[in-house]
């Protein structure tokens, strides 16, 4: 939300829904059958399943990689709008892309 003291926010909020393909009741409905499809995964016993060797950092790995995708997704692969949304810089989004070898015009394509 924008106050005095960050103004940007409002632009950036604008400008993302604005640069957005699809309307945003499309954009919501994606939302929530991604959401139902997570909570859903959450009763199966092989999500996490440490018999099988569980590690906690490739699940958090693989967690972030989804959460950069997705963001990069809703912000038609604008990086500095989905480091935005992601709560970090844009620079260590960068270094994430790199890191984990994301292609962000890539993504937009695959995702639409």
């Amino acid at each position: 939300m924008a106050t005095h003291n960050n103004p940007n926010d409002a632009f950036i909020a604008r400008s993302m829904w604005r640069q957005a393909s699809t309307p945003r009741i499309s954009i919501l409905k994606q939302l929530a059958v991604k959401l139902v499809s997570e909570v859903e995964s959450l009763n199966e016993k092989e999500r996490f399943d440490f018999e099988a060797g569980f590690k906690l950092d490739e699940e958090m790995q693989k967690f972030e990689i989804d959460m950069i995708r997705h963001a990069l997704y809703l912000t038609n692969g604008h990086q500095s709008f989905a480091a935005k949304l992601l709560g970090i810089k844009k620079t260590t989004l960068h270094a994430k892309l790199k890191r984990f070898s994301i292609d962000r015009k890539m993504q937009m394509s695959l995702d639409r």
